[in-house]
């Protein structure tokens, strides 16, 4: 699976992985889905490292299967301000690898809050209280995304 730069065509594409990644579990499968559209920047067309190296959460570090990165430009909030640095990011083969490496990574002991949430809300709170992104919004953007995108459309 790849990503076309149509919005339409990569939300039905995220959807899928997701579905394949988290078949178990609805609010971790929506919760992946809203990071993806709000990480790779599909309602715009994408981001060069979502649509290029299908890196859809902008994880740093090496490809679960590939091995490889790509140094890319990321903007960072660093005590209250924004910056833009320099990063390796995580460089895969595919879309549905970008979910496998996501959920690699919320499954290490320091997010089991958000695997033990009740509903999407609270998930998407538990995954900024636990370090997901710096961004102080990150929840309240990934409820919007799910309200919009999610919510009573599957």
């Amino acid at each position: 699976m790849q990503l076309t730069g149509n919005f339409r065509q990569d939300l039905a594409t995220i959807k899928e992985a997701a579905g394949i990644v988290y078949p178990e579990n609805k609010i971790m499968r929506d919760l992946c889905i809203c990071q993806a559209i709000l990480e790779s920047g599909i309602r715009n067309g994408g981001s060069v490292l979502s649509n290029k190296y299908n890196n859809l959460f902008g994880i740093k570090g090496k490809g679960i299967k590939t091995g490889r990165s790509v140094r890319l430009p990321t903007k960072e909030d660093i005590r209250g301000k924004i910056h833009t640095v320099q990063d390796d990011f995580a460089w895969n083969d595919s879309v549905e690898e970008s979910f496998l490496q996501h959920k690699k990574i919320l499954s290490l002991p320091r997010y089991a809050s958000v695997w033990k949430s009740k509903d999407f809300n609270e998930a998407a709170t538990r995954v900024r209280e636990c370090g997901y992104a710096t961004l102080k919004t990150y929840d309240k953007l990934l409820i919007q995304i799910y309200n919009q995108y999610i919510v009573d459309k599957d």
